[in-house]
């Protein structure tokens, strides 16, 4: 997972910036960040989000790790469309976040681009977006 994770922001860095960018707007309300199970792209996008505004490492992680709670119902959602089974829990077990891939990816960050918000920067945030995208989320 670690190795996707950071491919999607080497692949899909502007997808990344510009939903970034999309929290920092000024005319932004409240947003919703979500992509089909909810724990990969959008678990590695609102990771950045909170590191880049100084959320404490470790809740990052646990609020990223909260997602392996749901992927069983996910799963049984999304086979209750088609007719198919519900996978064996190996396979269940397989797609569940773990904490030490998020912990790994930050870690990356940290050390390749100075955090998350170091590679926001150097990908196109401006100063004024990531100030404004802090304003915005130090009450949340």
């Amino acid at each position: 997972m670690v190795a996707n994770y950071l491919g999607y922001l080497r692949d899909r860095g502007p997808n990344v910036l510009g939903a970034v960018r999309r929290l920092a707007a000024e005319d932004t309300g409240p947003a919703l960040v979500h992509c089909a199970a909810g724990k990969d792209r959008t678990g590695t996008l609102v990771a950045m989000v909170l590191d880049a505004v100084g959320v404490e490492r470790e809740a990052i992680i646990e609020d990223y790790a909260l997602s392996a709670t749901r992927i069983e119902d996910m799963f049984t959602r999304w086979r209750a469309r088609t007719g198919e089974p519900v996978p064996d829990a190996d396979e269940l077990d397989r797609h569940r976040p773990r904490a030490r891939a998020m912990a790994e990816v930050l870690a990356v960050l940290d050390e390749r681009a100075g955090g998350a918000a170091g590679w926001l920067l150097a990908n196109g945030l401006t100063e004024n977006e990531l100030a404004i995208l802090r304003a915005r989320l130090a009450g949340a």
